[in-house]
């Protein structure tokens, strides 16, 4: 007897532990963005990204680019267009699909080999006033497709403290 109620609570307290992780939120505000993850993240460290959190199946990355950095370099870019094909080329990623334009972003994904494991990629492209804002997640390729919809919930918490203004709402 005393040896199930010794089991019933561990038991309970697995169930409990599993429970608050499922919900569990990180928040990551950063310079001029704010992004909501859900689960079990981990801050961790990435050369070239402004912030890097990682979980046992998703690594989701964020890389901010001022506009007045790229202007000293002689980069011309016009819109968020613009950026998303520069930002495609200069990393040869290899896009199958044209990138995809939503309401607050533009969004494309790849798959990538490294050290013989498949990754897939889904990368969020956003335009603040004076900064573009590529959010990256990946997973392994054989995860990707019940992942996806994370990344799209994870992708629209993004919120710019300096959003670029939309033309005819200046005031």
């Amino acid at each position: 007897m005393k040896k199930r109620r010794i089991q019933i609570i561990i038991l309970l307290a697995l169930m409990t532990a599993i429970l608050t992780s499922c919900g569990k939120k990180t928040e990551i505000a950063v310079e001029d963005m704010k992004i909501t993850l859900t689960g079990d993240f981990k801050e961790g460290e990435m050369a070239n990204t402004t912030w890097y959190y990682e979980n046992p199946e998703v690594l989701a990355m964020g890389i901010r680019t001022k506009k007045s950095d790229l202007e000293k370099v002689g980069i011309e870019i016009g819109s968020l267009t613009d950026y998303t094909n520069s930002y495609i080329k200069g990393n040869r990623l290899p896009v199958m699909e044209t990138p995809e334009k939503k309401e607050n972003y533009i969004c494309f994904s790849y798959e990538k080999t490294i050290e013989q494991t498949n990754y897939k990629y889904l990368t969020f492209v956003y335009e603040g006033s004076d900064t573009y804002w590529i959010v990256n997640f990946a997973c392994y390729k054989e995860l990707f497709d019940r992942k996806e919809k994370d990344f799209y919930k994870w992708a629209d918490s993004v919120e710019l403290l300096h959003p670029k203004k939309q033309a005819g709402t200046e005031k």
